[in-house]
């Protein structure tokens, strides 16, 4: 028998079944030729229906003996056998002897096939395997050189997705805990990519800023932007972008209120394959599961009204109920539609950028998240609503039209002046008029025995008043007169005080002693006394004279 070479070239697998409930198995390649197999356990895809392997098996075999080639999948199990997902035969003896292949062969262009795989059990397909075989002589082998496989690499492409406005808010979303609609509420909008290929550095779920009191309609101008994300030639891609519009508070978690669902696959697909930017401006419908369900719910409450209607008014002839129906189905289309239609609950306007990454690289194709430099492409200019302090404070807002409506109202005015002047007047007296220790009402004196006994021990009396006060409100004795730096240097308190109580004074010791232990400087009381006292005694004397 003459010796052959086979060369088998495996690039992937597609749509292939697992044998669990799942669908998704564990798929790798074996070979049966003649008695011998080959179990490529190591290269394993787990958890897909799309395998790549661009694998290249090359054995040698005995010709026409050994001339039926199965090539199949099998599904890796830990712990167990691997069940057979399923296999392909080629007879090497019909490729061998087809004039057309080895023309194919000769030129170097032998075809790729689609190999489907069949299972034993079941009799159906259970994917296929994109591949194709060489059959040589093994002794001309050497002179054909070996195909080499490789899987083209990812081309990266980046989504920008700008948020102008939305319109036609539900308000049947704006209710409070009892069900009743607000007039405005406070909304921000979300963007987030669900993408196993997304792998750039930017969240995956972003957020705009919040307008606030919006009625019916929302300005954002916002931008959100994925970068690199990667389309692989030959490979599935699942890329999706939810829109959500979302009501804010202020003590808590914003909540849901409507959204949509954006397909990127196609978009993507065609930026990587043309290489060119694509871009789409649209009003995109946002829609609420319990928007709908309350629809239904009022579309069947006003159905089963209509009917006893119709059953209690016996005298209406068919055209009359005609005429009710058709009325029903112009106040509740959706529910004349069918019971699936599920009504919008806002219209949110977008444009969509789908650009290669290698342009959006590009120093003046660069854009910043939100409004964020550099703003281009297209510039997104500062909302006009929803952004002013009276939207963000519209209670102060209130407050203050109230009071230059009330100024403005001739009247009103004097009144308001009346008010605003009988409350000063008390704070002013209380300021200016003052008590027995020298200070206002409003103040205490550290200088008084009551307040600070330390700092009316150790003061100068040729300290002013004034200096010894402080607000009473705002502290106490220990804590001002000597906690405060200032305050202790005007009592003349040692620079470690913290206390105003004054230490009993054991039996026998002297006011030195009080003094040397509580004051930071003792002989600042004694001179004063001393000074003042020889005053008096020369006054004294010249009276006498």
């Amino acid at each position: 028998p003459a010796v052959m070479r086979l060369r088998a070239y495996i690039i992937r697998g597609l749509n292939i079944s697992g044998v669990n409930r799942s669908g998704y198995g564990n798929p790798y390649l074996y070979f049966h030729l003649g008695h011998r197999a080959v179990r490529l356990e190591g290269y394993k895809q787990m958890a897909t229906v799309e395998p790549r392997y661009f694998r290249t098996e090359e054995h040698d075999f005995s010709f026409p003996e050994e001339a039926l080639l199965e090539v199949g999948l099998l599904d890796w199990v830990d712990g167990a056998s691997d069940p057979r997902i399923g296999s392909t035969f080629i007879d090497l003896e019909d490729r061998w002897y087809s004039p057309k292949f080895q023309e194919y062969l000769k030129a170097g262009k032998v075809p790729i096939e689609y190999r489907p795989l069949a299972s034993d059990e079941q009799q159906i397909s259970k994917g296929s395997l994109e591949m194709w075989v060489e059959v040589l002589d093994a002794q001309d082998a050497t002179d054909v050189p070996v195909s080499t496989l490789y899987q083209p690499p990812p081309v990266e492409v980046e989504i920008r997705i700008v948020i102008w406005t939305v319109r036609e808010i539900s308000r049947k979303l704006c209710v409070d805990e009892y069900g009743e609609e607000r007039p405005s509420i406070d909304c921000l909008a979300r963007c987030a990519i669900d993408c196993r290929n997304y792998v750039g550095q930017q969240l995956k779920e972003q957020e705009t800023d919040i307008h606030h009191q919006a009625d019916t309609d929302a300005e954002f101008n916002w931008r959100f932007v994925f970068p690199r994300v990667q389309v692989t030639r030959g490979i599935g891609l699942d890329c999706f972008v939810q829109l959500s519009l979302w009501e804010s508070y202020t003590l808590r978690r914003p909540t849901l209120l409507c959204e949509s669902l954006v397909d990127m696959k196609n978009y993507c697909k065609r930026v990587a394959n043309h290489k060119t930017m694509l871009q789409i401006e649209s009003e995109i419908a946002l829609t609420s599961k319990q928007l709908a369900e309350q629809t239904a719910r009022d579309a069947e409450e006003y159905g089963a009204a209509q009917q006893r209607k119709d059953e209690e008014d016996d005298d209406d002839d068919d055209d009359d109920k005609s005429d009710d129906d058709n009325t029903w189905a112009k106040n509740h289309p959706q529910k004349a539609a069918g019971k699936d239609a599920n009504p919008p609950a806002a219209l949110m306007k977008v444009l969509v950028q789908v650009l290669p990454q290698t342009e959006a690289s590009q120093s003046d194709n660069k854009v910043g998240l939100g409004r964020d430099p550099p703003n281009q492409n297209p510039p997104l200019p500062y909302p006009s609503t929803g952004r002013n302090w009276q939207a963000t404070l519209p209670h102060v807002a209130g407050a203050i039209d109230g009071v230059i409506s009330a100024y403005s109202s001739g009247r009103r005015c004097f009144k308001c002046l009346v008010v605003l002047l009988l409350l000063a007047l008390p704070i002013v007296l209380l300021h200016v008029v003052k008590g027995d220790n020298g200070c206002p009402y409003i103040m205490a004196s550290c200088a008084d025995a009551s307040t600070c006994a330390a700092c009316n021990l150790c003061r100068s009396p040729a300290e002013q008043v004034s200096r010894f006060c402080y607000y009473s409100a705002f502290g106490t004795g220990d804590g001002t007169c000597a906690g405060q730096k200032s305050k202790r240097d005007v009592c003349n308190l040692k620079l470690d005080a913290t206390s105003c109580a004054v230490p009993p004074t054991p039996p026998g010791s002297t006011t030195q002693a009080l003094l040397l232990a509580v004051c930071q400087n003792p002989m600042l009381p004694q001179q004063t006394v001393l000074a003042q006292g020889g005053g008096g005694a020369a006054k004294d004397g010249a009276s006498k004279r």
